[in-house]
């Protein structure tokens, strides 16, 4: 497990580090402080004035405006970034989501429509007519499906990624377990106690860019005019 944590936190970083320094060219960072400063006087001279009155929509409508040029100037980034990122957790994903079957494994099993299910690996013997799931251990090496007594797949063992299985009447969808690269002590609200690649790379990322952005606070990669 530690080669993917590596390759997971190898990528969290470089990602950071990568949106900051286009951050720092895409964005006037010096405006953005300036006019945050401006609205937050806005903002106090805002609280001593007649909320009914022609001075209040003005000075209203300069913090609209200041805050439309803060918004255009963050949007920036994410033109660049958008699509590789997309195309980066999408590859993440399809290689760090499962852990390959393997003996001892627990995989799921979602199946739906009419027929017999067999397979003396999984401990599974059923007449299925609707829609079913089913959990079960891998006990065997040699672990194969058999519907309506005919084997429909070479073998489960080492399959990291989610598979379909359709015949005669009988549609099967084989979910591999779930790659943990943190295991907590304890519980958290709607994650449990282990965490998958996505989780690990928000943890990294997070405090990448933290670090990273205390760092470089005052540092300008570009001249702006």
């Amino acid at each position: 497990m530690v080669a993917p944590i590596i390759t997971i936190a190898g990528i969290a970083v470089g990602l950071s580090v990568m949106t900051i320094i286009i951050n720092k060219l895409l964005i006037n960072e010096k405006m953005v402080n300036e006019t945050r400063e401006k609205m937050k006087e806005l903002q106090k001279e805002l609280k001593g004035i007649d909320p009914k009155s022609k001075e209040f929509q003005k000075k209203q409508d300069e913090i609209l405006d200041m805050n439309m040029k803060i918004m255009k100037q963050q949007f920036k980034p994410m033109f660049v970034t958008f699509l590789p990122y997309i195309i980066v957790f999408y590859l993440i994903g399809s290689t760090f989501a499962f852990a390959p079957i393997d003996v001892g494994s627990q995989i799921t099993l979602k199946i739906d429509g009419e027929g017999t299910i067999e397979s003396p690996c999984l401990g599974i013997n059923e007449t299925i007519s609707g829609d079913k799931v089913i959990t079960a251990a891998v006990n065997s090496n040699d672990c194969k499906i058999f519907i309506n007594g005919e084997e429909v797949n070479t073998s489960l063992i080492g399959v990291n990624k989610e598979i379909s299985i359709n015949k005669d009447n009988l549609n099967i969808q084989v979910t591999p377990p779930k790659m943990v690269f943190i295991k907590l002590p304890f519980k958290l609200p709607f994650i449990g106690n282990e965490i998958g690649w996505l989780g690990t790379y928000i943890l990294i990322s997070i405090l990448t860019s933290t670090i990273l952005n205390k760092a470089l606070k005052n540092v300008y990669l570009r001249k702006w005019e």
